[in-house]
């Protein structure tokens, strides 16, 4: 019974995956997306990741593809997580009262 349940599920992520496979290539097929910064309206030039996430290659080959824009693996994206999060603690703290997040 264990064995059918197993199978059947590995059935049902199979199927999942195809399908969000075609819907990730059928977005892509249209143009590079414009990505803009969402403050000034500038296109941007650079994307870094962060992120346990981002490690996944799928998701920079992703963000390339409908963006046109490589992300950069130049800094570690756990590293980036916490210390944006150390960030956020002394705003809200009231440590650091020169940055808004």
């Amino acid at each position: 019974k264990r064995a059918r349940n197993t199978q059947r599920e590995q059935r049902q992520f199979k199927e999942q995956k195809r399908k969000a496979d075609e819907e990730a290539k059928k977005s892509l097929n249209s143009a590079n997306v414009k990505v803009r910064d969402g403050i000034n309206g500038r296109r941007l030039t650079q994307v870094v990741l962060v992120g346990g996430a981002t490690r996944m290659p799928a998701i920079g080959r992703l963000l390339a593809a409908t963006t046109g824009i490589v992300p950069q693996k130049t800094v570690n994206p756990d590293e980036c997580v916490a210390l944006g999060c150390a960030v956020q603690v002394g705003i809200l703290d009231g440590i650091n009262t020169e940055l808004q997040v």
